[in-house]
């Protein structure tokens, strides 16, 4: 398998999850952490219902605190907008339970949550509200994704496919490498085909 893109955008797609997906054969987004979402009728409010039966490669559960974290990380703290100061968000991310998120818009997003809910993955509360977002150095992503990374050395990566993975997962699969290949101003990944280590 090659990507146009660096081994580093394979292991985020199998390290991590997102909220919703585009399936290659279908127009429609379709479920992956969220099971419903509900945009309000002003357009001001969304409503995700999470999947109950998710966990992270370090088997914490997943949780609406981890979507909360992750939307709150990208939309910035909420409030007012001004003419210089742009707010996303009315008020903080809601949480009423554990596979609930409501997020409050200060102007209506009609346009914006699919986009957000499928180019950003979640990320773990429990992990990275913790760390120095400046300066932290990932070395050993934790993901609700159906890989899990074992190595990652400059001529070979490893990734392991976790048998708790909640969806689809390869058959046969146990380890995809990926192989750095061609030059710096033209990166691509490889993957080793059938059965891995």
């Amino acid at each position: 398998m090659t990507n146009s893109n660096t081994g580093i955008t394979t292991i985020i797609g199998l390290a991590y999850d997102f909220l919703i997906r585009y399936p290659n054969d279908k127009v429609e987004p379709t479920p992956a952490l969220a099971t419903a979402w509900q945009l309000g009728e002003d357009g001001t409010s969304l409503t995700l219902e999470l999947r109950d039966d998710v966990t992270w490669n370090d088997g914490k559960p997943f949780t609406s605190k981890d979507v909360a974290f992750t939307y709150g990380f990208i939309f910035g703290p909420p409030g007012q907008s001004t003419e210089k100061d742009f707010k996303w968000l009315a008020k903080p991310i809601e949480t009423p339970d554990k596979h609930t998120v409501v997020v409050t818009y200060n102007e209506p997003q009609y346009t914006e949550d699919i986009p957000l809910s499928l180019y950003f993955p979640i990320y773990p509360d429990h992990i990275y509200s913790k760390v120095d977002h400046q300066n932290y150095v990932d070395k050993n992503p934790v993901g609700t994704g159906p890989g899990k990374l074992k190595s990652f050395a400059g001529q070979l990566n490893e990734i392991d496919i976790r048998d708790e993975y909640w969806g689809k997962k390869p058959k046969g699969v146990k380890t995809i490498k990926l192989v750095p290949a061609g030059t710096a101003g033209n990166k691509q990944s490889q993957s080793t085909p059938g059965k891995g280590d």
